[in-house]
């Protein structure tokens, strides 16, 4: 095992349920962060102009990760899957393979009060 993995890049399928479209969403890190989550469940929040460049803005001990996003999602609802790709350690120093996480996939909401977006 390890006592660390940071989070490299990240990928998104936005899946329309009324026309099977789908739209690709992916990039480094998540909202401009590069999470360090730690196994006694804290994490420290890194930040900068790419993975490898990425400084510690903030400390968290016995926290849950959390961040918030937006979409433009598809009137008729739809689905959401994706991956996330980590790395043991953290980004400077490895300690082992980068691997996968997958989200299953999970329903959007319809627009709701003329908002088309979804948080």
């Amino acid at each position: 095992g390890f006592h660390s993995c940071q989070l490299r890049p990240r990928r998104w399928i936005l899946t329309s349920a009324e026309t099977a479209e789908e739209e690709h969403v992916s990039g480094e890190g998540v909202i401009g962060l590069y999470p360090l989550l730690l196994d006694n469940g804290g994490h420290h929040l890194y930040y900068g102009g790419g993975a490898a460049l990425a400084s510690l803005i903030e400390e968290r001990e016995e926290e849950t990760f959390v961040y918030q996003s937006m979409s433009n999602v598809y009137e008729g609802g739809g689905t959401m899957s994706g991956t996330l790709q980590f790395v043991p350690g953290n980004l400077r120093g490895p300690t082992g393979p980068e691997f996968d996480v997958v989200v299953a996939s999970f329903p959007l909401p319809t627009f709701r009060d003329g908002d088309p977006f979804v948080y």
